[in-house]
């Protein structure tokens, strides 16, 4: 992972390095409040070293461990983890999140809330789903989409980092 080097400099980004996300015990931000902070930087640094603005999404390491062991799909992830997503939110989805969902989602598709982060099985038989453009920030809130591929190498990246 390459470093934030185009995220540091002055506008309120100083130092921040987005390669040092996951942080260390002791100076982990437990309080959502930091959480909320920390972003907030980013995204400034981020927009100003870019001349885009990025929504980002801050979890500590123990967060992100919790979202990945609580993967209601592990079969379907053992099986094909390209088709198995998250959507991994800011603040918690709406409670009826999952039933809207569930609206756009084919026969064999699943949806899952679990601790306020979106779970999806996508079809392995269609190449396109109505779930994927149903999965949007009007509808939930903000978030971002991530595979369990992708959540389960992250998830070994900040576990192996919390025991150095």
């Amino acid at each position: 992972m390459r470093s934030g080097n185009g995220c540091r400099g002055s506008g309120g980004g100083e130092g921040v390095n987005v390669e040092r996300a996951r942080q260390h015990p002791g100076e982990r931000p437990g309080k959502p409040n930091d959480l909320a902070k920390l972003e907030q930087r980013l995204e400034t640094a981020f927009e100003k070293a870019f001349g885009r603005h990025v929504v980002i999404i801050v979890r500590t390491a123990e967060d992100w461990l919790k979202l990945a062991a609580g993967n209601p799909f592990p079969a379907d992830s053992a099986e094909a983890g390209d088709q198995v997503a998250v959507r991994v939110m800011r603040k918690p989805a709406p409670a009826d999140g999952v039933p809207a969902l569930q609206a756009y989602a084919a026969e064999d598709e699943k949806v899952a809330s679990v601790g306020g982060d979106i779970w999806v099985v996508f079809s392995r038989e269609r190449p396109t789903s109505r779930l994927l453009a149903a999965m949007n920030h009007k509808r939930l809130g903000i978030g971002t989409s991530r595979n369990w591929n992708t959540v389960r190498k992250l998830a070994e990246m900040v576990s192996v980092g919390s025991k150095q």
